[in-house]
């Protein structure tokens, strides 16, 4: 049975064989919009910055704390944005992930629209991000 990912929104996402899981092929959720792995562990997420243009953004260098792509907010400096991401500078005070794959299905979140090309929206994907291990 294909469907489409409740968490990040790829279509055709579940192959529907008996021998596959019924997990998303693209970011690894269950059927059910089910993230394992996110809040727990030592991965983290910093964010670089956009990934078009040399636009300075008050998040770039700054470790994710929060995200929800479904609740518009505004950044910092007062900008509007289509969700709500909060960072810090403190790398100890980021959310934590399991492994990178739980964090790749953060940056991968849908926020239940489809942009313009077709595509699902995913805001932070908006973002250069660096995925990494605490030591």
């Amino acid at each position: 049975m294909k469907g489409q990912c409740v968490w990040c929104g790829g279509r055709e996402a579940f192959p529907g064989t008996e021998n596959q899981p019924e997990r998303c092929v693209w970011c690894g959720a269950t059927r059910e919009g089910v993230s394992e792995g996110r809040g727990e562990g030592n991965v983290t997420i910093q964010i670089v910055g956009l990934m078009v243009g040399g636009q300075e953004t008050p998040f770039d260098g700054e470790w994710l704390v929060l995200y929800d792509p479904k609740q518009e907010s505004f950044d910092p400096e007062g900008t509007h944005m289509i969700a709500t991401i909060g960072t810090t500078s403190q790398r100890g005070e980021a959310m934590r992930f399991k492994d990178l794959q739980a964090a790749r299905r953060e940056w991968m979140r849908w926020d239940g629209t489809m942009r313009p090309d077709g595509r699902p929206s995913r805001p932070l994907t908006a973002f250069n991000v660096q995925i990494e291990a605490m030591k």
